[in-house]
């Protein structure tokens, strides 16, 4: 999974997903992650967004995940880590999934100039 570094200094992979069965509107969505075996972890990031309808449900796409909240970023780059969604509606209805990736090597940079 590509890390891109922020325009404030952060480090961040996108994080993209789609459900079923819940509503479009007023969903919370808890994005953690940790690396398996009891490694480093990130710490969650809440978002309060509505999803695009999708052909399979609905969406939500571009949500930004730091990698390196409490921990530096050297200890997730070349590792793996498990990016751990929790959606819950309006209901108290919710759906849990556990995506597992391999955080790449190279920092991508938005800007000209080169990454620290």
């Amino acid at each position: 999974m590509q890390t891109y570094r922020g325009p404030q200094g952060g480090h961040h992979v996108w994080i993209a997903l789609r459900m079923t069965g819940l509503d479009r509107y007023g969903s919370t969505i808890t994005i953690t992650g940790q690396q398996p075996g009891g490694g480093l972890s990130v710490p969650p990031i809440v978002y309060e967004m509505a999803f695009d309808p999708d052909p399979a449900g609905c969406a939500l796409m571009g949500l930004r995940f730091q990698l390196d909240g409490n921990q530096p970023l050297a200890g997730f780059l070349g590792k793996p880590l498990d990016v751990k969604v929790q959606v819950t509606d309006r209901r108290a209805l919710g759906a849990t999934a556990v995506a597992h990736v391999n955080i790449d090597t190279h920092v991508v940079c938005p800007t000209t100039t080169q990454c620290p």
